[in-house]
């Protein structure tokens, strides 16, 4: 019996793949958000009355405060997530309201989905933007 011993020398190092995924998810997850704020704002037609209940919001006027200049995304690192929707502080509360449908100040609003839909719409090209971004690794 002839016995042997190798030693290559070669070390395994994950610390640089696991930097490398870790940035390419945070890069995917502000391309998604971006992609869906931008079909959001894309979904807002102006119009001088409301939307069909069910259909995205209209704005009225592009003023500083209309409804296309107030959606907004940020990703977070530490989370993991995106959040993208209509940012209270430029057009109030009543985003909302429009989203889910409900009453503001005593007024009664149907549903126009507007963030939802668009977020649905993205669904297949979530998983395609994460694979992607892991490069040459996988």
């Amino acid at each position: 019996m002839i016995a042997m011993e190798i030693e290559t020398g070669a070390e395994f190092k994950t610390k640089p793949i696991v930097k490398a995924v870790e940035k390419g998810e945070f890069e995917s997850l502000g391309h998604i958000g971006g992609s869906i704020r931008l079909d959001v704002i894309a979904s807002i037609k102006k119009s001088p009355g409301p939307s069909a209940p069910g259909t995205p919001v209209h704005t009225h006027k592009d003023i500083p405060k209309s409804a296309k200049r107030s959606v907004f995304y940020s990703a977070d690192k530490e989370l993991e997530e995106v959040v993208i929707g209509f940012l209270g502080s430029k057009i109030g509360p009543i985003m909302g309201t429009h989203e889910r449908g409900g009453i503001f100040k005593g007024t009664s609003y149907p549903a126009r989905p507007t963030v939802g839909p668009a977020l649905e719409r993205a669904i297949p090209r979530i998983g395609p933007e994460f694979k992607d971004s892991l490069g040459a690794y996988f």
